[in-house]
């Protein structure tokens, strides 16, 4: 028997990002409903690192939303129903030779001039945030904005909020059929035989968002990668500061710097990410790898970040791996997340494609959309982030 409802807004995907706008949407009094295709944290948001990270981005947008997104993140932590463990730890970015700290030292320089605070430090300097590092490492850049969030946290948190605020989840319900009167949005349909009359969907389906865009006849071209992470067992305070290392920034930028790298981390994607959770535990990683919607974790990988992380903290060699997991995260051609309306639907609005920037974007991306559907319009240009930077003619 099929059961019909009505919201103002339809948000697919309960990950943090569709999690993030239905918060912010509820705080606006906007009548909305959350579909989830399986249950809470299930998906990308429940199988990833903590990195609520700034370094990592370009100089430009994608700099500008995260530092945003600071503001925003700890405004979360005040007034969300739950805690989302956030702490601003400070992040530092590992350089391995002189080769990288010439590109290093030229992204910094670029940062800086965008408003970045982050400065280029000795090795010795940097063995105040880890004394397990190498000896032999060329440098490290600091930067005192990288923080630490608990991912599982603070979609629950912002899950919870939405429905303190009036807001509807609905649980193991697959949005099957977009349903358009004319070009525009008119009805969603789940697979449980819930119909929601609607008047904006937002599509926030992470990796599942390019077969959302196929129910309508377009393209979201938004592929999966599977990133893999290590868990060690409990250690004394030792990572007082998230950890990369410059290949895991250069090979987006600098792609030169892939001669440096031997064929199975090309293959894997491997760069170093470190961080040490309350409970003492470190997350070790990760990999960017190309294989379809496969979510196992392999032997391969969990040897090949083993290894990396080995020759950037050997005062690990002793500390035992107690589990391993895998998540796919959601990219694009370009590396910048899809977010705005799609041109060829009316109500139709993506937020999507964020790959390992999801927990860092969120809130500003939630805060954004939610602009767009109350207001039509963002207090920040995202026009480079539109659908229509690609071919919607699958």
């Amino acid at each position: 028997m099929e059961d019909t409802t009505r919201a103002e807004v339809v948000v697919i995907g309960g990950g943090v990002i569709g999690a993030a706008i239905a918060y912010y949407l509820s705080r606006r009094s906007i009548d909305t409903i959350l579909l989830e295709k399986r249950g809470l944290v299930l998906g990308t948001s429940g199988a990833c690192d903590g990195f609520f990270a700034v370094q990592s981005k370009r100089p430009g947008l994608l700099l500008k939303l995260t530092l945003e997104s600071i503001k925003e993140v700890e405004k979360l932590s005040k007034e969300l129903p739950m805690p989302i463990h956030y702490r601003r730890c400070g992040g530092v970015i590992l350089i391995e030779n002189r080769r990288e700290m010439m590109f290093m030292e030229d992204f910094v320089a670029r940062q800086r001039e965008a408003g970045l605070e982050v400065n280029i430090m000795d090795i010795e300097e940097a063995k105040r945030f880890c004394p397990l590092l190498a000896d032999d490492l060329e440098g490290a850049t600091y930067s005192p904005l990288d923080g630490q969030i608990h991912p599982h946290y603070l979609t629950l948190a912002l899950l919870e909020g939405f429905k303190v605020s009036g807001g509807k989840v609905m649980l193991r319900n697959e949005a099957t059929e977009i349903i358009l009167e004319g070009k525009r949005v008119k009805e969603i349909r789940t697979n449980s035989g819930v119909r929601i009359k609607t008047d904006f969907v937002v599509c926030a389906a992470g990796v599942e968002s390019s077969k959302i865009g196929e129910r309508l006849g377009i393209k979201i071209p938004v592929i999966p990668k599977r990133g893999q992470i290590l868990v060690t067992e409990k250690i004394s305070p030792s990572v007082r500061a998230i950890l990369f290392d410059a290949k895991y920034i250069l090979v987006k930028l600098y792609p030169e710097v892939l001669k440096d790298v031997s064929d199975e981390m090309k293959k894997l994607g491997v760069g170093l990410i470190v961080e040490q959770t309350e409970h003492g535990n470190l997350l070790l990683g990760s990999t960017r790898e190309l294989v379809g919607y496969d979510d196992r974790v392999t032997f391969e990988a969990i040897s090949a970040i083993a290894r990396n992380t080995l020759r950037y903290l050997p005062g690990l060699r002793r500390v035992n791996i107690i589990r391993a997991f895998a998540g796919l995260r959601p990219s694009t051609p370009d590396g910048y997340p899809i977010v705005g309306p799609v041109e060829r639907v009316e109500g139709l609005i993506v937020a999507t494609g964020h790959e390992g920037d999801g927990i860092a974007l969120a809130p500003i991306t939630g805060k954004l959309v939610s602009e767009l559907i109350a207001e039509g319009k963002t207090s920040i240009d995202i026009s480079p982030l539109s659908p229509s930077r690609f071919t919607y003619n699958p």
